[in-house]
């Protein structure tokens, strides 16, 4: 029988080893020693974080942190959203995609901010039926995110009128075997990094990218490699910043320099 992504996650962030040399991602401000933090993205000036703490899996709180200098300030809880699955900040930090899961399901939620509170809680699920999480915001308007179909898949979505659209299954990213999620898209479309974990198979569990060999309005995505100098891990973030790759071993917010990843110039989407 295969895995939930939930016992995925927790079999794998208490059995892999460190990187070499391994670097906490603010230690002390998102890396806690307390508490365990899951997923973490950024907005467009990645000026402010929103990442998720937990002493569990499936009930974690959403916090927010803004960047003071190279560091972030103290993280504030965002007790409107409550108890939540996990979840990402719109590049405008106007919008927060989140995930509630049951022990059926994922259903997804957006939440809004109005006159600089999160106010508004919409239930995305209700009456397309989708299930899924782990989100990533392209713009404030595209959408790439997990699914629980074929044991997990990634797809790319439209987010109009508090309402999601599935506008592709990227076939070449996913398998039937393994669970695709945590995607994280380039702004301008040249490479596609993501995490797979399939039961079993050592080579086929860890962090993937795949370049864009066509046009940004129309990829056609390579098939995926394996980014073998990496830990497993998800929720990853390539900082245009810092140039750090950025993710989660789901105890901690790690960061690891971008110069180490296979991520050439010459891998540039035509224009």
């Amino acid at each position: 029988m295969a895995l939930s992504i939930l016992s995925i996650l927790t079999i794998v962030a208490c059995t892999q080893a460190p990187i070499s040399n391994p670097k906490k991602a603010w230690p002390g401000s998102i890396s806690s020693e307390a508490f365990s933090e899951n997923v973490i993205s950024f907005t467009s000036d990645e000026q402010t974080a929103f990442f998720t703490r937990t002493n569990g899996w499936e009930k974690q709180m959403g916090y927010l942190a803004r960047k003071e200098g190279d560091y972030f300030a103290s993280p504030v809880a965002l007790v409107a959203l409550d108890s939540i699955y996990n979840g990402a900040i719109s590049p405008d930090g106007q919008k927060i995609l989140f995930s509630i899961r049951t022990d059926t399901t994922s259903s997804i939620w957006l939440a809004e901010k109005t006159d600089n509170r999160w106010s508004t809680k919409n239930n995305l699920s209700q009456n397309t039926g989708l299930s899924g999480g782990y989100f990533y915001w392209l713009n404030n308007r595209e959408v790439y995110f997990y699914v629980p179909a074929s044991n997990g898949d990634i797809v790319q979505a439209i987010l109009e009128n508090q309402q999601l659209t599935i506008t592709d299954s990227l076939k070449v990213i996913n398998t039937t075997s393994g669970t695709e999620f945590s995607p994280f898209v380039d702004r301008k479309k040249r490479y596609l990094i993501f995490s797979r974990y399939t039961e079993g198979d050592i080579t086929q569990q860890g962090f993937f990218i795949s370049y864009n060999e066509g046009q940004r309005e129309n990829p056609r995505w390579s098939i995926p490699q394996k980014l073998d100098m990496l830990p497993y891990g998800w929720s990853s973030w390539v900082s245009e910043g810092s140039n750090q790759f950025i993710f989660s071993d789901g105890e901690d917010i790690y960061s690891y320099p971008v110069s180490s990843l296979p991520i050439p110039e010459r891998k540039t989407a035509t224009p």
